[in-house]
């Protein structure tokens, strides 16, 4: 009886160390740290296969953009697969999109005869105003300009001198845009800016920066809003 029960014990306890061996296995392999080959592979196949030139910033890149250099964070099997779903998903979805942006900005932008950006006509004025900031929602970003207004001597208010154009976003949200220089005229006998943006979209993956289309954004800003 005592050799039954030493046997029943040595039977458990080989049984539990097979199972912690089983999931230990298990879990490592789950948990494999891919390469940078591999990583590279498959942005690489995602390119070819929608003609698109997706990549990780390079140290360059990320400095000339004013973020912090420091090398991606090691990525398991599973993330890998994640990213791809990622990477697909705004390579099919997201990057069509901003292409069509860009083309509305252009035709809209052809269509435009806007009055230089620091002319006025200074002889109708009867007052100019302390500048203004004024800022327009656009995709993944905002659009902003300060700028005077001023009132004809009608009474009417419009846009004075531009003081300059702008552009924020949050890089740490999934996808931001970043325009370089914007700039910013003025239309509609100067009751209207409009902000032109040339820049490149961005992917913040897990804490990664991925460039992933370089296109034009517009905005239009009333001087109805600001009176």
């Amino acid at each position: 009886m005592k050799h039954l029960n030493i046997r029943k014990h040595l039977s458990f306890v080989l049984a539990l160390l097979l199972c912690m061996s089983l999931t230990t296995t298990a879990f490592a392999a789950e948990e494999r740290i891919v390469s940078d080959a591999e990583i590279s592979a498959v942005i690489a196949e995602i390119n070819k296969e929608y003609g698109t030139n997706i990549h990780i910033l390079s140290a360059e890149e990320l400095t000339s953009l004013g973020l912090p250099v420091s090398e991606p964070a090691p990525m398991t099997a599973t993330e890998l697969a994640q990213l791809e779903d990622t990477l697909r998903h705004i390579a099919e979805t997201q990057i069509p999109q901003f292409k069509k942006t860009t083309q509305e900005a252009n035709a809209v932008l052809a269509s435009i005869e806007a009055a230089p950006a620091n002319a006025a006509p200074f002889a109708e004025l009867q007052s100019t105003s302390e500048p203004i900031t004024a800022t327009k929602e656009i995709d993944y970003a905002t659009a902003g300009a300060v700028a005077y207004t001023s009132k004809t001597i009608l009474g009417k208010t419009i846009w004075g001198e531009i003081q300059h154009g702008f552009c924020v976003t949050d890089t740490q949200q999934a996808t931001w845009f970043r325009a370089t220089n914007p700039t910013v005229t003025r239309t509609d006998s100067n009751r209207t800016l409009y902000w032109v943006g040339t820049g490149s979209y961005y992917s913040n993956v897990n804490g990664t920066q991925y460039y992933l289309y370089s296109g034009t954004q517009y905005a239009s800003m009333s001087i109805d809003d600001y009176t």
